[in-house]
């Protein structure tokens, strides 16, 4: 139901934009209503009715108890739908306010895929080097300092990136730019796989598969903030990664706290949020009903809801 939303919202979106390769508008206007037809909770100005909530589950439990643990302070909890996304106030939050402030010592940087991977990994780009650093952890288990939060992630089939798709839904973007890209990537990632098959890192994580690094890298893509003061430049924070977009969210930023000066990203809120309230991130690469749209869900499987009516 979810993923019917979301390609209805970006669909009508899509409308108002350069997205569609030909036949823009006409595309747009079939599709949509069809797929807004299986999900009546979203509506021309967005999601009408909460999706399902996680934030009973023993596993965002664990992890709250995780983060706390290794020093999180958070005005927020995990509270969203399969695919792994939502956060919910838990106290009233001002504009401005602290929404959390995530340490170091929970992320996954390039300098901690290279302390899990070896020196091998400074091979690797950044981002590389965090998925399989991501897949190795997940290998590990309740093994790994990460458990908590790798428990917490979707599975394949749960991820709202149109590379995990199904065949029939990536149908709704035929003939879309997004469509074509969608293509065009999973041609890369089979050759990136070859390419780090060819250098042993099938052995050295006891397999590499192309599933698996497809729903490795599209977890780095869609959850990962961009950290230019952190080696690197690219991270992955548990907590903060929950964050669904608006255009209009909370901003983020690495700052250094305390006599030590410790690394931690800090979120702070966009907009005034109650308790119980919806927080959200205003990620960066979306302007409302332009073609940057599709970059947010090519890349991080999200649409701006704010639909600019035509």
């Amino acid at each position: 139901m979810a993923r019917y939303a979301l390609i209805a919202a970006w669909l009508l979106l899509a409308q108002t934009a350069d997205a569609f390769l030909s036949a823009p508008r006409a595309l747009g206007r079939i599709h949509a209503p069809a797929i807004l037809s299986k999900a009546p909770h979203v509506s021309r100005r967005g999601f009408s009715t909460p999706l399902q909530t996680l934030s009973c589950s023993a596993e965002t439990t664990a992890l709250v108890a995780w983060l706390e643990e290794n020093g999180c302070k958070a005005n927020c909890e995990p509270s969203g739908s399969e695919s792994g996304r939502g956060l919910s106030a838990t106290t009233a939050i001002k504009k401005g306010d602290d929404v959390c402030v995530v340490p170091l010592k929970v992320m996954m940087t390039e300098e901690t895929a290279a302390k899990a991977l070896g020196p091998k990994a400074n091979e690797l780009d950044a981002e590389t080097a965090i998925a399989l650093q991501l897949l190795k952890e997940k290998a590990e288990g309740d093994a790994s300092f990460y458990a908590p939060w790798i428990k917490t992630l979707p599975a394949a089939d749960k991820m709202d990136v149109p590379l995990m798709w199904s065949e029939a839904e990536r149908g709704w973007l035929e003939g879309t730019k997004v469509g074509e890209d969608v293509e065009e990537l999973e041609e890369n990632l089979e050759d990136e796989l070859g390419q780090l098959t060819g250098a042993g890192w099938d052995k050295i994580l006891g397999g590499l598969t192309l599933e698996d690094y497809k729903w490795a890298t599209s977890i780095v893509s869609s959850r990962s903030f961009s950290l230019p003061k952190l080696p690197g430049g690219v991270a992955l924070v548990p907590l903060a990664d929950f964050a669904a977009h608006s255009g209009t969210g909370g901003t983020y930023e690495v700052s250094f706290e305390g006599i030590m000066r410790a690394p931690h990203l800090k979120v702070r809120a966009g907009d005034a949020v109650e308790k119980g309230g919806d927080v959200r991130v205003a990620y960066p690469g979306s302007v409302v009903g332009g073609s940057d749209n599709s970059a947010l869900l090519f890349k991080r499987g999200l649409s701006d809801l704010t639909v600019v009516e035509g």
